[in-house]
Formats: C-alpha cells, sequence, structure tokens
C-alpha cells in the first residue's frame, strides 16, 4: 500500500532563526516568568475557571468594601496579580493554538519520516551485497526494538 505524505514542506533557515528570535523576544518581554521544579508545580491550588470567578468576586468585594482589609493587605498588589493571571491566561490561549499545531505537525513530519525509513530500509534489506549497511542499520533495530515496544513504535515489516 502506498503512503501518501499528509506533510510536505520545510522551514527555511532564516525563518527558524527569525521564530528563534521572536522567542527570545517574548521571554525578553516577561521578564518576570518563573521556571518551576516538578515539586513546586504540585505545590498549592491550580487556578481553572471556577477559582477564576471567584477571584474575580473576591476582586469587586473587595474594592466595594476596603475597610474589611487589614492595613498590611496590599490591594493594589493583589489586583496586579488578578490582571497578570488574566494576561497570561490569554497569552496561554493563544501560544497553546499554535503549540498544538506545531506539536501534531512535528509528530505527523517523524511519522511520515519513520515510514519512508522504514521502507528504505526494506529496499536495502533485498538489495544485493551491501552487507556492511545491512549490519549497521540491523543493529540499530536490535538495540531499538526494545524502546520501540515501549513507546509503541511500529516495528520493522518484515
Amino acid at each position: 500500500m502506498s503512503h501518501k505524505n499528509r506533510i510536505s514542506a520545510s522551514i527555511d533557515p532564516a525563518d527558524k532563526d527569525q521564530i528563534k528570535q521572536k522567542t527570545e523576544q517574548i521571554e525578553t518581554l516577561l521578564p518576570f516568568l518563573v521556571d518551576l521544579d516538578a515539586d513546586e508545580r504540585k505545590k498549592g491550588q491550580k487556578i481553572g475557571k471556577r477559582r477564576r470567578d471567584f477571584v474575580e468576586q473576591i476582586v469587586d468585594i473587595a474594592n466595594d468594601h476596603p475597610e474589611i482589609l487589614p492595613p498590611a493587605f496590599d490591594l493594589p498588589e493583589f489586583k496586579k496579580d488578578v490582571a497578570l493571571e488574566k494576561d497570561l491566561d490569554d497569552i496561554l490561549t493563544w501560544a497553546s493554538r499554535v503549540r498544538k499545531q506545531i506539536d501534531d505537525t512535528h509528530l505527523m513530519a517523524g511519522r511520515e519520516a519513520y515510514q519512508q525509513a522504514l521502507k528504505i530500509y526494506k529496499y536495502l534489506q533485498a538489495a544485493e551485497g551491501l552487507d556492511e549497511l545491512k549490519q549497521k542499520i540491523g543493529e540499530y533495530f536490535g538495540k531499538a526494538r526494545e524502546e520501540e515496544a515501549e513507546e509503541g513504535d511500529a516495528q520493522p515489516e518484515e
């Protein structure tokens, strides 16, 4: 059965460099970004739709009734955190769309490259001679067989 590539594209090196520069620009525009380790990510509560609604209601209450807050409570800093969370949520939404498309395209391009490589491997196996190359590539499957089974990748068809 013939395999048709769903992805037939390339990235110009200058475009790839621009993408890298744009990513670095984002990091420059957001110099306060943090990099949590796995334990830090697990600690504390995460904000979702319900908690975001709660926070917004609390902002309204704090604005309407500042007298309930102790003098040490920094209402402007709280509002700043709320605004930052909302802005970052918007940025994540925009970035997630692109990230998913890049991820899906990356996955598909990798699948297509691997499928085509398996075809060439079959042609190599059927070719006369080239025993050194056959042995070298055959060693790859010997070493990779266990990893591929764990990942669920296709084994070469015999």
